[in-house]
């Protein structure tokens, strides 16, 4: 069990580093959309892993408590509707 669980932390881990090495785009609202699902997929509890009845909490736990990568994360998500990259309303209809 101890292996199992020490995967997951290492997996975690890693995970952090991804959107540690991507925060500067995160910021600029030029966020890998990969990265983006799977900061949503925590955020709304649908990854396996994520901890938490709250989606900021889920969150919170995913980033280690990192605030500053939290804040990031939150307002890439928040900013992504207002990406250049995704189409107006009129583009849709």
């Amino acid at each position: 069990m101890r292996s199992y669980e020490e995967e997951g932390r290492r997996e975690r881990q890693r995970w952090l580093e991804t959107v540690r090495s991507n925060e500067s785009a995160l910021r600029g609202n030029r966020g890998n959309p990969r990265l983006l699902h799977s900061l949503a997929n925590v955020y709304f509890g649908y990854d396996i892993d994520a901890e938490g009845d709250d989606p900021v909490v889920r969150i919170e736990h995913a980033l280690f408590d990192d605030r500053g990568l939290i804040e990031t994360a939150l307002g890439a998500l928040r900013a992504t509707i207002d990406r250049e990259d995704v189409p107006d309303i009129e583009e849709t209809i």
